[in-house]
């Protein structure tokens, strides 16, 4: 199947997109914050998850998913982690209960993203980080052929279509601040520093980046969403 297809590629751990997000993230959570809630939209494998809490033990992780072999697969393999079925666009969350949302490569699968940005808005706390990353649509296609060549055969069809599908990052810029969001940065190409080392990544993960952009954001504490 197409999620049996998913976790072979992606669910390891010494996948590099994974470890340098869960950096990024740790670093970017208010440290007077105990037991910080962190929750993980379109969670697939689980594998960012885990990565999360293997950086912070003491974060409460949750992956959220909307497909049942996805989270069966991520409850089996990552049992100190928790996840739940539900939509992006419907979080089952309580409003202003989390301290911080990622999704990685969900975007351009849903439909309203305007809606998925609401919800994430909904749920955060005041001061909340949100973090997204997606493929770019504009991304250069000398970029998008290098990672076909590295990519799994199992989803390399689907990063095409995946592709047409994606926002360019003007475009995210712009949804963001439709929101009234100006705590924003939009990053596109390498992360430029990281305090976990890369891990030996078969697929060079961290040699992907300018194909993809990332969105990170607050939510203000005088802002009802």
């Amino acid at each position: 199947s197409e999620d049996m297809r998913y976790i072979a590629a992606c669910d390891y751990r010494e996948n590099n997109e994974y470890w340098s997000v869960a950096d990024q993230i740790v670093n970017g959570i208010e440290t007077s914050t105990s037991r910080p809630i962190i929750v993980d939209i379109g969670c697939g494998p689980g594998t960012l998850c885990e990565c999360l809490r293997d950086l912070r033990a003491d974060m409460v992780v949750v992956g959220v998913d909307e497909s049942e072999p996805m989270l069966s697969h991520a409850r089996e393999k990552y049992p100190l982690c928790t996840f739940i079925k539900g939509s992006a666009e419907s979080l089952p969350l309580l409003s202003d209960s989390v301290d911080g949302v990622v999704s990685i490569n969900t975007l351009h699968h849903l439909p309203d993203v305007d809606r998925v940005i609401s919800e994430m808005l909904r749920v955060l706390r005041p001061n909340g980080l949100g973090y997204l990353v997606d493929l770019r649509r504009d991304a250069q296609a000398s970029e998008v052929e290098k990672k076909l060549r590295r990519m799994h055969d199992g989803v390399a069809a689907d990063l095409k279509r995946s592709l047409r599908s994606a926002l360019t990052p003007r475009e995210m810029v712009q949804l963001l601040k439709d929101k009234a969001i100006t705590n924003l940065r939009v990053e596109c190409g390498p992360i430029v520093s990281m305090s976990t080392e890369l891990q030996n990544d078969p697929f060079k993960h961290e040699d992907d980046w300018p194909i993809y952009y990332r969105a990170i954001f607050r939510k203000y504490r005088d802002r009802k969403s």
